[in-house]
């Protein structure tokens, strides 16, 4: 596992494991959870933080399998609304049931009430990481990875599952066994389900769901509740766009919320006359 890099403006840090990069509210917890066991598999080590939880590494002391486990805020833990969508994560990833998103492996509360998610364990980076790092993808590696995204989302569509929150910190990218990558979409924390998968609504009407640098226009109008399938097309639209043009669609970085609210402009039009860039 290596270091996180750097953020870029208006970024979080990039993860290292399956945790919910990006977010903005990065603050390191009272205390620890190291030592405690979950399901015969105890807490390793703290590899991660968001603005909703901790996640650990996680290994079963006989088998050896390692898994992480993010553990929720006990300051939010007492918010129905909250804990319901941070259970919202484990309803859609299982639903779905694709080799491109998360594997959630197990979900429920601590001894001491605070709602956890035990999921599989992620050994790479994000693709907002790899873009720090190497500043570019060939054409043809930044669309194969795209296209596994693409794959999960159309399959959380055909279940009527809405990510809401598609961006490079969201897609993990993996090794598999024959040394190929796969793109693994992360947090659907906030995803909109189907009623018969999630029969209690969560209220979303007027708030803003989502990062703003990716957002679609009906979610920067606080009109998350009416996202469809096609916010997510848009988001993944957008990523395309940073992954090819190597920039952002929107000039106002460090303010992004700012950039939001003051209108969704077209993207400019971008040239490939090549495989790669140069």
């Amino acid at each position: 596992m290596s270091e996180r890099p750097p953020a870029a403006p208006g970024e979080a840090p990039a993860a290292t494991g399956p945790i919910e990069a990006g977010q903005a509210a990065w603050a390191k917890p009272a205390g620890t959870l190291v030592g405690r066991l979950v399901n015969n598999y105890e807490l390793k080590t703290l590899i991660g933080e968001g603005g909703q939880g901790s996640v650990y590494l996680a290994q079963h002391p006989f088998i050896g399998r390692k898994t992480a486990v993010k553990v929720m805020r006990r300051s939010f833990a007492e918010d129905d609304v909250l804990v319901a969508r941070f259970m919202n994560e484990a309803l859609a990833a299982n639903a779905i049931g694709h080799p491109n998103i998360i594997d959630i492996i197990d979900v429920g509360r601590l001894d001491d009430g605070l709602p956890y998610l035990m999921m599989e364990y992620l050994e790479g980076e994000t693709l907002a990481a790899r873009l720090r790092r190497e500043g570019k993808l060939s054409l043809d590696a930044g669309l194969a990875l795209l296209e596994q995204a693409a794959a999960a989302i159309g399959a959380a569509h055909d279940k009527g599952i809405v990510h809401r929150d598609l961006k490079p910190e969201n897609f993990f990218l993996v090794k598999d066994g024959n040394g190929a990558e796969r793109l693994k979409v992360l947090d659907f924390g906030i995803a909109k389900l189907r009623r018969d998968f999630a029969p209690n609504k969560i209220e979303t009407d007027g708030a803003l769901f989502g990062t703003p640098l990716y957002m679609s226009p009906e979610q920067c109008r606080g009109m998350a509740g009416e996202a469809d399938a096609r916010s997510d097309v848009y988001a993944l639209g957008t990523i395309v766009y940073r992954v090819v043009a190597r920039r952002r669609r929107r000039n106002n970085e460090r303010r992004p919320t700012h950039a939001c609210r003051a209108g969704v402009p077209p993207c400019p039009t971008v040239r490939v006359t090549s495989a790669s860039f140069a």
